[in-house]
C-alpha cells in the first residue's frame, strides 16, 4: 500500500491516537494544528488550519464535535480527502449534504465509528446473533459534568451508544423516549431482536459509567466500560488497535476504493435517530430509513 500524507486537526486524546495510528500504518503525518498534544508528536505544528490542509492528501479531523461539519466542508472545498471522528454533523440532513459534496468532488469522506469495531461489541454481537432467546436487554451511560441543555443535544451526544445498540441488536426500528428530572433521558429502543431499555444522564455527581446487559438463553452477559463479562466472569476479547483498524480502512478507501464498515445510508440514519429522539420526547418515534 502506498504511503499517504495526513494532516491532523485537533490533537487531543483522539487526535494523538489517530496520529500515532497513521504513523503505525506506514503513512506520514505532515503537520498538526491545535490541541494539548500537538507539540508531543515530533511533527511540524502548523500555524493554522489552511496550512495543514495544504500539506496533506488526507486531513484527519479530531476537533470538538461542534465544528466537525464546517471543517469537513472546508477540507472538501480544498480538494482533500477527509477522515473525521464521529459525529460528522449535527443533523442527518447536514451529514447527507456533506456526503453528497464529497461524492460530487470525487473525494473520500470517511467517518470513524470505532465503537462498532470494539472487541466487546463484536464478541457480544456474535453471541446475540446465535441466541435463541433474549430475556432482557438494557444499556446505560452516565458521565460527570453539567446536565445537557436540552433533549436534542442529549440525544446527539449519545450517538455512539445508539450505534452500539444498532450493531448489537440488528438495527433500531422505533423508540419510546422520556426525560426525567435532572435531565436524564430514558426509554426503550425497539430493535430487530426485541426491546432494549436505555438510560443516559450527565450531572455533577455522576461517575462515568457505560454498561450493556443482556440475558441470552438464560446466561447473563454484561459490557462494563471496556470489559465483557459472562455470568460475572471476564471474557477474553480481541484488543486490536481501534484507531489503527479504522485508519487502515480509511486509507484503503482512498487508495483502492474499498468500502467502509459503516455505509453512508447507515451513517445518515443514525443521525436521523438523534434528530428524532431529541425532538419527540414523550412519544414513540420511527424515523425513515436512509
Amino acid at each position: 500500500m502506498s504511503a499517504l500524507r495526513f494532516g491532523v486537526i485537533g490533537v487531543g486524546t483522539a487526535g494523538r491516537a489517530r496520529a500515532r495510528a497513521i504513523q503505525g500504518e506506514g503513512h506520514v503525518v505532515t503537520a498538526v494544528w491545535r490541541g494539548r498534544y500537538a507539540a508531543s508528536l515530533g511533527v511540524p505544528v502548523a500555524p493554522g488550519f489552511d496550512a495543514v490542509v495544504a500539506t496533506s492528501d488526507v486531513v484527519a479531523i479530531c476537533s470538538p464535535s461542534e465544528v466537525h461539519a464546517a471543517q469537513v466542508e472546508a477540507v472538501l472545498d480544498a480538494g482533500r480527502h477527509v477522515v473525521v471522528e464521529y459525529p460528522l454533523a449535527r443533523t442527518g440532513e447536514e451529514a447527507e449534504a456533506l456526503l453528497l459534496l464529497a461524492r460530487a468532488r470525487g473525494l473520500v469522506l470517511h467517518v470513524a465509528h470505532i465503537e462498532r469495531l470494539a472487541g466487546t461489541t463484536t464478541v457480544l454481537a456474535r453471541e446475540i446473533a446465535a441466541a435463541e432467546r433474549i430475556e432482557g436487554a438494557s444499556t446505560a451511560f452516565f458521565s460527570e459534568g453539567p446536565p445537557w441543555p436540552d433533549a436534542s443535544v442529549h440525544a446527539w451526544t449519545n450517538l455512539s451508544r445508539l450505534h452500539r445498540v444498532d450493531a448489537l441488536f440488528d438495527g433500531i426500528v422505533a423508540a419510546d423516549v422520556e426525560v426525567a428530572d435532572g435531565g436524564a433521558m430514558h426509554g426503550t429502543l425497539h430493535t430487530g431482536r426485541g426491546p432494549v431499555a436505555f438510560a443516559w444522564g450527565r450531572g455533577p455527581h455522576h461517575v462515568r459509567h457505560l454498561a450493556v446487559e443482556v440475558s441470552l438463553d438464560g446466561v447473563r452477559w454484561c459490557v462494563e466500560d471496556r470489559r465483557l463479562l459472562r455470568e460475572g466472569e471476564p471474557v477474553v476479547v480481541p484488543h486490536q488497535g481501534l484507531f489503527a483498524h479504522d485508519t487502515r480502512v480509511a486509507a484503503a478507501r482512498v487508495l483502492t476504493g474499498a468500502p467502509s464498515y459503516v455505509d453512508d445510508g447507515l451513517l445518515i440514519r443514525m443521525l436521523r435517530w438523534t434528530d428524532a429522539i431529541g425532538a419527540a420526547v414523550g412519544r414513540r418515534v420511527s424515523p425513515l430509513r436512509a
